[in-house]
């Protein structure tokens, strides 16, 4: 489940996303599975939101007992890596196809628990750009626990507290 980017960090927006995570949590729960989150990613001209959203959907993620897909943090260490990689559209709020790119690898990895690195699947970027996208480079993925929620995150990462995650 996603909210817009802005829902979840929004003064006027904040409860309803928070309301709403809680409604579709307990549909999902009642239908037998876990609920997952789409965290998304700050705006290009506004990185200050990965750490709001990281925060946002952390809670989220605890409050809801719900796994928690962190595009978001992501999308910032592949700009603090390759500034120049774009990875959004002209609006700066949605992905180009380098930004879906890397998104789709963030779902892969953590819905299936396997690194997308390897994959032969291009998705119409080139061959270096994909294999930069393709995160954590090998390296094995770990869950996080909040109280109840899991991040997947490189192994390599910071503690559970989303602002050590970049």
């Amino acid at each position: 489940m996603m909210d817009c980017s802005q829902c979840p960090i929004h003064p006027r927006l904040k409860p309803v996303f928070t309301e709403y995570a809680k409604k579709n949590s307990d549909i999902v729960r009642a239908h037998g599975t876990r609920p997952v989150f789409f965290m998304s990613w700050a705006y290009a001209d506004k990185p200050e939101m990965t750490a709001q959203l990281a925060e946002a959907y952390t809670v989220a993620g605890n409050d809801n007992n719900a796994l928690v897909i962190p595009a978001g943090l992501a999308f910032a260490r592949a700009i603090a890596k390759q500034p120049e990689l774009n990875l959004y559209v002209a609006d700066k709020r949605h992905p180009s196809l380098a930004g879906t790119y890397l998104a789709s690898c963030v779902v892969f990895a953590a819905l299936t628990g396997r690194s997308p690195v390897g994959s032969s699947y291009l998705a119409g970027i080139d061959a270096p750009t994909a294999q930069f996208c393709r995160p954590w480079r090998g390296k094995p993925c770990r869950n996080i626990t909040g109280n109840n929620s899991s991040i997947v995150v490189p192994a390599n990462a910071g503690t559970h507290n989303p602002g050590h995650l970049l």
